[in-house]
């Protein structure tokens, strides 16, 4: 058995192509069950940790000795407001951390600090473990939040969201491979790791995921 954690949000990310990976993993190990968990960083970090998931693919801040961290990929994450909120038709030149603080963050649990620094916000007015929370929430128009961008492109495409000054408060996220130390030596794991970063130099499929 395969035991997996991700962060949620990813069937979208084409830089990753987690479903392709899967796919080929599947494909030359087909009597692997795949235990598959979709969960906060710091959740699934606990589970890693107790020994109840053998890999994780998250966004990391913090590293822990006891776990050993590959590099996998960047995040494009973007600030946004909804069609319905005051920010939206405002032009980008007016947006400041002075004005953005008049306004109502929603914050992910387990990143609240760094988001609100980067926008000089000193609190927030709600929290999030999970991205479908935080997309609900700024879809209400009553917060503004920080989204994957890859994520957030089909409510853009639609006019739904917008992304606030893009070329100021959009920054990357690292994304991490992560093990507990010893435990990437299972040439189960090995093979799982292979079938990641053969994706990762794979163009993506041609069919929208």
């Amino acid at each position: 058995m395969l035991r997996l954690g991700t962060v949620d949000a990813l069937a979208t990310n084409q830089e990753l192509s987690l479903p392709q990976a899967l796919s080929a993993f599947r494909r030359h190990n087909p009597s692997v069950v795949v235990d598959f968990a979709i969960a906060g960083p710091e959740e699934l970090e606990r589970q890693i940790i107790a020994g109840s998931r053998d890999i994780l693919i998250v966004p990391c801040t913090n590293k822990r000795s006891e776990l050993r961290y590959r590099s996998v990929l960047e995040e494009k994450q973007s600030l946004y407001c909804a069609r319905s909120h005051p920010l939206f038709h405002l032009p980008s030149p007016r947006i400041t951390n002075d004005l953005l603080s008049d306004h109502p963050v929603v914050a992910r649990g387990y990143l609240h600090q760094f988001d609100l620094k980067r926008i000089g916000h000193h609190g927030e007015a709600a929290t999030v473990e999970i991205m479908e929370s935080q997309l609900i929430l700024v879809l209400s128009g009553a917060f503004i939040g920080y989204l994957p961008a890859h994520y957030a492109q089909a409510w853009v495409d639609r006019g739904e969201l917008r992304a606030l000054r893009d070329e100021h408060y959009a920054y990357n996220s690292a994304f991490y491979l992560v093990t507990q130390r010893g435990g990437a030596e299972s040439p189960l794991i090995q093979r799982f790791v292979a079938a990641i970063l053969d994706a990762r130099r794979t163009e993506p499929a041609a069919a929208s995921l």
